[in-house]
């Protein structure tokens, strides 16, 4: 007989794991399903904004939420979904392998609660952006939320690396300025937003300087002091830490799949 859970939750990041905690503490027999791509899976810097938590690590502020849940009752399995069907009461979601789960099943709920969530976009370095996550996994090195950790800036030397458009970085740049006026940024010609479609006047007009190009290599020999990016023309610009700037991809395709409406922004 196949299991019908009261409650199938997409995404184990805050958010869904929050959610599961609520659903599981009113004794409803709750499963998230997680891929482990929540930015907080690889979050090594202090988190100061979060309320009731004191300089949390990223990662063992989640891992503090998901023990809370299971506590409660949540179960958790490492999944991907791909496909997603049905309609109140009877939710069907299939998952399938990815570079981190093995998991290949089908699951159905009553409820269906999705915590996608938004993609974090890393620069490319030689032309793959697998080759930044070294320095992204490293802590104090590569930050990416200035309202989180924009004050982990203050008084350093920061090379805002735009993985995204003119007013990614600007938005990043105007968040730091408050902490440090050592700013400088790099707009990567291989980012994710297409360059010849950005307005590269309004960075002419800003207060920061910037420069172009495309990275060949990263060095971090003491992260969050001397750490550099070589571009391919040769030219190296060095800081004390990287902040990396993108544009938010919210994950709604799931969403979507069963008839819910998005806007432009999805």
């Amino acid at each position: 007989m196949v299991k019908i859970y009261d409650a199938i939750i997409i995404g184990g990041g805050p958010a869904g794991s929050s959610a599961a905690l609520h659903l599981a503490y009113h004794k409803r027999d709750v499963l998230v399903l997680d891929r482990g791509t929540s930015p907080m899976h690889f979050h090594t810097n202090s988190i100061l904004n979060f309320s009731g938590s004191v300089y949390h690590e990223g990662r063992s502020l989640l891992r503090n939420i998901q023990g809370e849940a299971r506590a409660a009752g949540a179960e958790f399995i490492a999944a991907d979904v791909v496909e997603i069907s049905g309609r109140y009461p009877d939710f069907k979601l299939k998952t399938n392998r990815s570079y981190r789960t093995d998991d290949e099943n089908e699951y159905h709920a009553k409820l269906l609660l999705i915590a996608t969530g938004t993609s974090r976009k890393h620069p490319r370095v030689n032309g793959q952006w697998r080759n930044w996550l070294p320095v992204a996994n490293v802590g104090n090195g590569a930050f990416y939320c200035p309202d989180c950790e924009a004050p982990l800036c203050k008084d350093k030397e920061v090379l805002i690396v735009n993985a995204g458009s003119v007013g990614s970085a600007l938005h990043v740049a105007n968040s730091l300025s408050r902490f440090t006026n050592k700013i400088h940024i790099l707009m990567t010609e291989d980012a994710y937003v297409p360059f010849e479609d950005q307005d590269l006047s309004k960075l002419d007009s800003s207060p920061y300087p910037w420069t172009r190009g495309k990275i060949k290599s990263i060095s971090f020999p003491r992260p969050g002091v001397v750490q550099s990016v070589t571009l391919t023309d040769g030219r190296k610009l060095k800081a004390n830490v990287f902040f990396v700037a993108f544009v938010d991809v919210v994950r709604s395709e799931l969403a979507q799949q069963i008839g819910v409406e998005v806007d432009a922004k999805g």
